[in-house]
C-alpha cells in the first residue's frame, strides 16, 4: 500500500534529501515550502502523514499542526532545529505525535515515519473488518474502539492518536499499574532508552482532559457555623438534663420525693418492725426526724434530729403536732399495722427553713456542678474534633513544606475540603511553583550564556543536515547520476559557504563581547567617513535595484572612533534593507549633529519590520525572516551593529511607522567631543 507523505519544509534541500530515501521506500511525497501552502495540499488531498517543520513563512508549524489536529486525525511528526523542552512540549502539546531534533539521520526519520504509518495502518486493518461497535467502559468513559471516541457523560473528548492508544492501553487494563517504559513500548511499539519528556507530556494532557475539574469545597465558616449549632444543641440538652433534674429536686422539695410512695416501698419492714433497715435519709439529709407511735401514743422509734426525746404523747399534743397553727415544722403522719395486726403511725418532722433555703441551695450546687462538668466535657469533645477537623491540612501542609524544604522537588498539595484550607494548599501550590520558577529565572541567566552556542546552533543545523545527508546519499550509492553528483557537491559546498559566515559572524560578536576586548580609536571626521562606506557599497546598491538618498553636512564633525568597527556597524545596516527589502526601495542615510550629539540615521521605505519582533530586533539571532531560511540572514547583523555603537559609547534605535515616508528607521547617536 503506497502512503502520501506531506513534507512541509521551507529549506528545498531538506525536502529533496528526505524525497531520496522515502522513494526508495516507495512513500509518495508531496512537498510545501510554507505553512499555508501545505494546510491546502491536506485539504485538498489524501495526507496519511504529516512531516512539518516549525520555523514555516506564513503559517508556522505549531499553527499548522493546531489547524491540522482540529480536523483531521493523521499521525503528525515535527522536523525543527528547535530543541529546547519547551518547543518540544508546545508542538506535543499541540497534538503532533512525534518530535525530530535536527540535524537528523535521515534513515531515522524514515524509521520514525514507518512506525507511526505501521501503528496506524494497523488499526485500521484490525478494525475494517469489524461492523458493530466494539465499546470499552470503564467509570464515565466510553471509548469507542471503531470510530476513536472517547466520550464521558455522553460528552465527547477530542484525543490525538497518541493520546488514544494511551488511553485504550489503560482502559483495556483497569487496575494494573504501567511503568513508563511499558506505556512507551505498548504505544510506539519501540524499546525504552531512557527519560522521555515526549511521553509524559501526552499524559498530561490527558489527564486534563478526562479528569473532572476540582471539586469547590466548602467554606469553613460554613463548617464553623454547623459546630456551633451541633455544640449550641448538645449545651441545650444539658441545660436540659439539668433543669430536668433541677425539676426533681423541686418536686422532691414539695412532695418530700413522693413519702407515701417511700414509705410503700418499705412496708414489709415496717410490719416486721424492722425499722433500722428504712431509708428516711431523704428526712434525716434535710435536719428532720421520725418518730413511731402506737395507739397509746407511746414513742416505739425514733431517729433523727430530735429537739426532744420524748417516750410518749398526749393526744392533745400529738393533735396539736399534727394540726399545728404556728409549729415551725413541715410534718407528715403515716398509718400502717404491724404484723401483730397493733395499729401503728409514722410522725415525719422537717425545720421549715430548712425545707427551702439549704434545699435549695445544696440543690442548686449539685445542678451548677453538674452543669459545669457536662459543659466542660462537651467544650472538650468539640475542640478535640474541631483540631482534628483543622489539623488534617495543616499536617499536610507542614509535610509537604518540610518535604520542599528537605528535597526542592515540586511538591503540590491534592485537598477537597473547607474552601479556605483548599485556598491555602493552592497557595501552598502557588507558592511552590513561583520558587521553582524564581529558580528557573535563576537559571535563565545561566542558560542566556549558552544562548549563543545555542541559536548558532539552531542556525548551524540547517546547513550540516543537507551537507551530511547530502555525503551520506553520495557515499552510500543512492545517487548515481553524474549531473545528480555535482548538483548535490554544489550544494554541498554553499552551506560549506554559510557554515563558515555563521561561524565568524559568531567570532566577531563573541569578541566584541568579551571585557578584555578594546577599540582601535582615532579621531575622524564622521561625515567623510559615512561618505566612503556608502562609495563602497554604491554598486552593490546600484545592482539590487535600490535607490540612495544622502544628506551629509559639509563640515568638519569630529569625533574619535574605531573605523574599522564603525564601518562594520553601519554596513550591517545597509546589507540588512538590501536583504529584507525589495527592488526599487529607497535608502536614506543622514548625519546631522546638535549642541551635545552627533546622529545617523539609516533609514528604507521597504516592507518594514514586523511588529511581534521590533522589541528584539537586537538580540542575537532575531531576523524578519521568521522561517529562519538560510537563504536570509544570521540574525547576528543588527546584535553585532549595536555591540559596536555601545562599545562607542552610544546608542541606536529602531524607529518603525507606517505612517513615516520611512517606514524603517535605525537611528544612532554618538556623543560629541567635549572642548
Amino acid at each position: 500500500m503506497n502512503f502520501n507523505i506531506l513534507i512541509a519544509e521551507d529549506e528545498e534541500e531538506i525536502v529533496d534529501l528526505l524525497k531520496l530515501y522515502l522513494e526508495k521506500e516507495n512513500l509518495l511525497v508531496i512537498p510545501a515550502y510554507n505553512g499555508q501552502e501545505a494546510w491546502n495540499i491536506i485539504e485538498n488531498n489524501k495526507i496519511d502523514l504529516a512531516l512539518l517543520d516549525i520555523m514555516m513563512p506564513k503559517l508556522n508549524g505549531y499553527e499548522l499542526t493546531k489547524k491540522i489536529r482540529s480536523k483531521y486525525d493523521i499521525p503528525i511528526i515535527i522536523l525543527s532545529a528547535k530543541q529546547m523542552d519547551s518547543d518540544k512540549i508546545l508542538g506535543l502539546d499541540l497534538g503532533a505525535d512525534d518530535y525530530i531534533s535536527k540535524p537528523f539521520n535521515p534513515l531515522e526519520v524514515l524509521a520514525r515515519i514507518k512506525t507511526q504509518l505501521r501503528r496506524s495502518y494497523n488499526y485500521n486493518i484490525n478494525l475494517g473488518g469489524i461492523t458493530q461497535s466494539n465499546i470499552i467502559k470503564l467509570g464515565e468513559l466510553l471509548l469507542d474502539e471503531n470510530s476513536f471516541r472517547l466520550t464521558k457523560n455522553k460528552k465527547e473528548i477530542v484525543l490525538t492518536p497518541t493520546e488514544f492508544k494511551i488511553i485504550h492501553l489503560l482502559m483495556n487494563s483497569p487496575g494494573r499499574v504501567h511503568t513508563k517504559s511499558q506505556i512507551f513500548e505498548n504505544i510506539k511499539g519501540d524499546y525504552f532508552y531512557g527519560d522521555d519528556n515526549t511521553l509524559m507530556v501526552h499524559i498530561s494532557k490527558l489527564r486534563e482532559k478526562i479528569e473532572d475539574n476540582p471539586k469547590k469545597g466548602k467554606r469553613f465558616y460554613f463548617t464553623l457555623i454547623n459546630n456551633y449549632i451541633l455544640f449550641t444543641i448538645s449545651t441545650l440538652i444539658i441545660i436540659f438534663i439539668v433543669i430536668s433534674v433541677g425539676i426533681f429536686k423541686l418536686i422532691g422539695l414539695f412532695t418530700f420525693i413522693s413519702e407515701e410512695d417511700n414509705i410503700n416501698k418499705q412496708i414489709a419492714l415496717l410490719e416486721k418492725g424492722q425499722y433500722e433497715s428504712i431509708d428516711f435519709n431523704h428526712i434525716l439529709n434535710r435536719e428532720g426526724w421520725i418518730e413511731i407511735i402506737n395507739e397509746d401514743y407511746q414513742v416505739i422509734y425514733s431517729k433523727g434530729n430530735l429537739e426532744k426525746i420524748r417516750s410518749s404523747y398526749t393526744k392533745t399534743e400529738l393533735d396539736s403536732i399534727l394540726y399545728p397553727t404556728s409549729i415551725p415544722y413541715s410534718v407528715k403522719k403515716y398509718d400502717f399495722k404491724s404484723n401483730t395486726g397493733e395499729n401503728l403511725m409514722i410522725i415525719s418532722k422537717i425545720p421549715k427553713g430548712n425545707i427551702t433555703y439549704k434545699y435549695i441551695k445544696d440543690g442548686i450546687s449539685r445542678l451548677i456542678i453538674l452543669f459545669i462538668g457536662l459543659y466542660v466535657l462537651n467544650i472538650i469533645f468539640f475542640i478535640r474534633w474541631l483540631t482534628k477537623k483543622v489539623n488534617e491540612p495543616l499536617v499536610k501542609i507542614n509535610k509537604a513544606m518540610k518535604d520542599f524544604a528537605e528535597t526542592n522537588e515540586e511538591i503540590y498539595l491534592d485537598y477537597e475540603g473547607e474552601e479556605e484550607f483548599v485556598r491555602i494548599c493552592n497557595n501552598f501550590n502557588n507558592f511552590v511553583r513561583r520558587l521553582k520558577a524564581i529558580e528557573r529565572e535563576k537559571n535563565v541567566l545561566e542558560e542566556s550564556r549558552q544562548k549563543i552556542l545555542t541559536d548558532i546552533s539552531h542556525d548551524l543545523k540547517t546547513p550540516i543536515t543537507t551537507i551530511r545527508g547530502y555525503a551520506k546519499a553520495i557515499s552510500e550509492g543512492l545517487v548515481t547520476e553524474e549531473d545528480d553528483i555535482n548538483k548535490y557537491l554544489n550544494i554541498i559546498y554553499k552551506k560549506s559557504n554559510k557554515v563558515t559566515e555563521l561561524i565568524n559572524l559568531l567570532f566577531e560578536y563573541v569578541k566584541l563581547r568579551h571585557p578584555d576586548f578594546e577599540l582601535n580609536m582615532t579621531t575622524n571626521d564622521l561625515g567623510e567617513f559615512i561618505r566612503e562606506i556608502i562609495a563602497k557599497n554604491y554598486e552593490y546598491i546600484d545592482d539590487k535595484g535600490f535607490s540612495l538618498v544622502l544628506s551629509i553636512p559639509e563640515k568638519q564633525l569630529r569625533m574619535d572612533f574605531d573605523k574599522n568597527q564603525l564601518e562594520r556597524a553601519i554596513s550591517n545596516l545597509i546589507s540588512n534593507i538590501l536583504k529584507y527589502n525589495d527592488p526599487g526601495t529607497s535608502i536614506k542615510v543622514v548625519v546631522k549633529e546638535t549642541k551635545s550629539q552627533y546622529i545617523i540615521i539609516v533609514a528604507d521605505n521597504g516592507l518594514g519590520i514586523p511588529k511581534h519582533i521590533r522589541n528584539d530586533i537586537f538580540l542575537p539571532f532575531v531576523t524578519g525572516d521568521e522561517s529562519r531560511n538560510t537563504n536570509g540572514g544570521t540574525g547576528l547583523g543588527l546584535s553585532i551593529t549595536k555591540e559596536i555603537i555601545e562599545k562607542h559609547g552610544g546608542d541606536i534605535k529602531l524607529i518603525s511607522s507606517e505612517e513615516n515616508e520611512y517606514i524603517t528607521q535605525f537611528v544612532i547617536f554618538f556623543k560629541k567631543i567635549q572642548k
